[in-house]
């Protein structure tokens, strides 16, 4: 029992994601069950550890304690688990890309389960031929595999989100978003039950993790917002002309669904966008600001938000009941529950507009750009990065003005900024690369600082000389704050280089970074983990301080010494902040 118990343990972290403590609990089983000789329970325990490794990245140590396993498990011949244990070497193959040993293991684990007299759905396969772009295939056999009434979430989820990225696959990307966006919601009902620390549950779920739900929901409608008859942002940095989402995106209004995330789909993606970014940190936040301040509500709109939050803490108490009683008392539950989580969204968007710090406090979710509170002088930069492409996000006081797309890969864009950062982190600031710079910024800025024009009062700037914000330059007086995504958390945006498009001069590489004008000379920029940890920090008032107090620590007045300053990694973004889920 003891064994056992530890075992569950495991299991709770593991889905939460926490692998390091869920791997302590499943190693400290399987040394009870060594100790008992319980061969079936080794194994159990044994692929359990492998799961771990597999989301750890540790394909090695992974495959050797799913071997183990099989090996006990064949020598009982129990189909079910055999293919259990097949199904999960499949999952490691396949995140190693070795795609023909993949499809081998997961048919021989489909002739195993058929021993069984059961039918079950080959989500492995799904998996396989939407990693090799054989949607149509993924399709057909999806439609086999219609989740039944009583089965379980993790399912659910899994089913959704492979059914999105076929049809996005097959370019259907309204049927797409619809899927992505039922697989996003029950992720968000099973986090919502989470007590304690959420940290990485968006990323749980082994190799195939929950994130790629929303990953897959805000780059559907960001594709649908995007105008099809606009040439798109190239790899080469080439830049395209995406629309101003404004109304109706590109031919598409917003769907009914999508209402409550946005007044459009570029909004609705935003939103999305955003759902990934610094929960846990919002959440403590908010808490933490509970405890020291109380927002009162009108009687009428109090009453009825605990009329709804009462309803629905009733109907968790009545699922065990209704799964026993049937799929319709089920279904007229779930229908009940909808339709209080529709009352309760459309209260949550009044209480925004009306009571904007409460809201804040008590429904810290992410919210739709047209509600930040962002100042006319300020311009908004939130990266999303999707597998296939990423996305970048201007938005002004509002909503979004202008959505681009920036045609590269997850592991293209972490690649070149990888070998960007390495001369800082490395403090060899002599392999700084001029190249690199500019071309990053071509990348991540360019199109998107048509929106940030600099200060008609100044004068341009001459040769290498660096602008300063009195006046002097051409130093924008607009306020940039960049929201990164992934690896653009750890890139100083500061140090892009802005190309000389007025003046014919070459620009030199490594020790003539002095010649260069970089973003950070011309604008003032500041970070945000998330736009949605911005809106918190403004909606909730600030305390004044007893006495003012001015302080300098180790000022920077030369504009040299500052680049310099900036090379070896000062004014960075903390690295910290990017623990977001």
């Amino acid at each position: 029992y003891i064994a056992t118990s530890l075992n569950n343990i495991g299991t709770v972290y593991y889905s939460r994601g926490q692998y390091e403590k869920a791997l302590s609990y499943y190693e400290e089983s399987l040394k009870i069950d060594r100790e008992l000789h319980i061969p079936k329970d080794i194994a159990a325990s044994l692929n359990n550890i492998g799961n771990v490794y597999v989301s750890l990245g540790q394909h090695e140590k992974a495959l050797s304690y799913f071997d183990e396993s099989l090996k006990i498990k064949r020598q009982f011949n129990i189909p079910q688990d055999i293919a259990l244990s097949l199904d999960n070497i499949g999952v490691l193959y396949l995140t190693l890309k070795d795609y023909k040993k993949t499809e081998e293991l997961f048919k021989e684990a489909e002739k195993e389960f058929a021993k069984t007299g059961y039918e079950r759905g080959n989500q492995g396969l799904v998996e396989l031929y939407i990693a090799t772009g054989r949607h149509d295939d993924a399709l057909k056999l999806l439609k086999e595999m219609t989740p039944r009434w009583n089965i379980d979430d993790i399912y659910r989820i899994q089913y959704h989100t492979q059914y999105g990225l076929a049809l996005k696959g097959n370019g259907s990307l309204k049927e797409a978003s619809e899927e992505f966006l039922k697989a996003v919601s029950i992720t968000e009902e099973m986090r919502q039950k989470v007590k304690g620390e959420k940290t990485g549950f968006l990323g749980a779920g082994g190799a195939v993790s929950r994130i790629r739900a929303y990953r897959g929901l805000f780059s559907a409608l960001a594709e649908r917002a995007i105008n099809p008859s606009s040439p798109p942002f190239n790899k080469g940095g080439n830049l395209g002309s995406p629309p101003l989402a404004k109304g109706d995106i590109g031919g598409f209004s917003i769907d009914e669904e999508f209402a409550p995330y946005g007044k459009d789909i570029a909004s609705a993606s935003f939103y999305f966008a955003e759902s990934t970014k610094a929960r846990t940190l919002l959440e403590a936040m908010a808490e933490s600001a509970k405890k020291s301040q109380r927002v009162e509500l009108p009687e009428e709109i109090r009453e009825k938000e605990q009329s709804i939050l009462n309803q629905l803490s009733a109907i968790e108490n009545q699922w065990d009941d209704a799964y026993k009683r049937g799929e319709d008392v089920l279904k007229r539950l779930k229908e009940r529950k909808d339709g209080l989580n529709a009352e309760l969204n459309s209260l949550i968007t009044e209480l925004r507009q009306k009571y904007p710090r409460y809201a804040a406090l008590n429904y810290p979710k992410p919210i739709p750009p047209e509600e930040l509170p962002l100042k006319d002088d300020e311009v908004l930069l939130e990266y999303a990065i999707g597998d296939d492409a990423a996305y970048l996000f201007v938005v002004r006081k509002g909503g979004v003005k202008k959505l681009i797309k920036i045609l590269l890969s997850k592991e293209e864009l972490e690649s070149k900024v990888k070998v960007f950062i390495e001369p800082m982190n490395t403090k060899q600031i002599e392999r700084f690369s001029v190249k690199e710079a500019k071309g990053l910024y071509e990348i991540l800025l360019a199109e998107a600082m048509k929106e940030v024009t600099p200060s008609p009062q100044s004068p341009p700037i001459k040769g290498g000389e660096v602008a300063s914000s009195q006046g002097n330059g051409n130093f924008s007086d607009k306020k940039i704050i960049i929201v990164p995504d992934g690896i653009l958390g750890l890139l100083p945006f500061e140090l892009l280089v802005i190309p000389d498009r007025n003046i014919q001069r070459q620009v030199k590489e490594g020790k003539d970074y002095k010649d260069s004008l970089y973003v950070g000379d011309r604008y003032q920029i500041s970070y945000y983990q998330s736009a949605t940890v911005l809106a918190l920090q403004r909606n909730l008032k600030e305390r004044k301080t007893e006495s003012s107090l001015f302080a300098l620590g180790n000022p920077i007045y030369s504009t040299a010494r500052k680049t310099l300053a900036i090379l070896h990694g000062r004014n960075r973004f903390d690295r910290l902040t990017m623990k977001s889920l």
